[in-house]
């Protein structure tokens, strides 16, 4: 608007310089006199006459006139302004129209482009879960695999390590009862030799002193004690044997077990009371020979020999 202004200044000032020129120039033409001008139309007489004259025959315009020819050309320059202005006004304001069509246009396009992006950025974010979800199952499963794997491999290695030390457990009680039962049955074979020497030594001793009434038959029956005690012994050695198999064959051999030392501990105090019985039964042949008479010296003999049988 400020360029627009300073034109039409400088368009009224050039129109005012002009007029006053032509007015001051037709001035002094008009005082040089009819002759200049009949002068003049006979020169161009040949090309124009009838404008010259016209132009010779005006008469200069007044101050009056001048002033209106000014306001005249004053206001056709504003109208012309003015329809400029409104001219330039509308196109400003199509441009802005346009402009604002345009940029709406724009944000419409670019609000469109970043709805789509966004759709597009959400569908692949949900795919993107959607996978992840998926491969988190699959891997979970696989997990739960390995698990159940590694369950059944330890579980697998749980029972074979329980069935080599239930199979060394086995050979260790086997071992153990057999060397027990082995031990005991030796001292039951000790015992019945040591009961039939003191048997024979007792008929002996009756043959030797038939007449002087020695009386044995205290002895004898604590011999029978003892055999009795050593039937019983190896009954019950018996017994730990047959209980070793059923006890190394059932699901819980510990509790089984502790049912074998039980037989054992039976076993061992059946061969302690038949060992007592024969110490007994010898004491007591002992005691019977030295109230008769002096027993011989093979009799004293047989009873230590017992006694370190013992």
């Amino acid at each position: 608007m400020g360029q627009y202004k300073t034109l039409n200044t400088s368009l009224v000032v050039a129109i005012v310089f002009a007029i006053a020129f032509f007015a001051s120039f037709a001035f002094a033409n008009a005082q040089d006199g009819t002759n200049t001008a009949v002068t003049n139309v006979q020169a161009v007489d040949s090309v124009n006459i009838a404008p010259a004259v016209k132009a010779v025959r005006e008469r200069p315009k007044t101050r009056a006139e001048l002033k209106d020819s000014l306001q005249e050309k004053r206001l056709e320059v504003r109208t012309n302004i003015q329809d400029k202005r409104a001219n330039v006004k509308t196109k400003v304001q199509s441009k802005r129209a346009d402009v604002k069509a345009n940029i709406q246009g724009k944000k419409a396009d670019v609000k469109a482009t970043l709805q789509n992006k966004r759709d597009s950025l959400k569908e692949d974010i949900q795919k993107r879960t959607s996978n992840v979800r998926e491969n988190l199952s699959d891997k979970r499963e696989a997990l739960q695999d390995k698990r159940a794997e590694a369950k059944e491999k330890v579980a697998e290695r749980r029972e074979e390590r329980k069935e080599k030390l239930a199979e060394n457990a086995k050979r260790r009680i086997n071992a153990y009862v057999s060397r027990i039962t082995k031990r005991l049955l030796a001292a039951l074979d000790r015992i019945e030799k040591m009961i039939e020497r003191v048997e024979s030594r007792i008929v002996k001793l009756e043959e030797k002193f038939v007449d002087r009434d020695l009386n044995l038959s205290e002895s004898k029956r604590l011999l029978d004690v003892a055999k009795s005690e050593v039937a019983s012994a190896r009954g019950d050695v018996s017994a730990v044997e047959g209980a070793v198999e059923g006890a190394l064959n059932t699901d819980n051999p510990k509790e089984s077990f502790a049912k074998v030392r039980e037989l054992i501990k039976s076993a061992t105090e059946s061969v302690k009371s038949a060992h007592r019985a024969l110490v007994e039964a010898i004491k007591s042949v002992k005691a019977s020979v030295g109230s008769n008479t002096q027993a011989p010296d093979n009799t004293t003999d047989t009873t230590d020999t017992s006694n370190d049988d013992e």
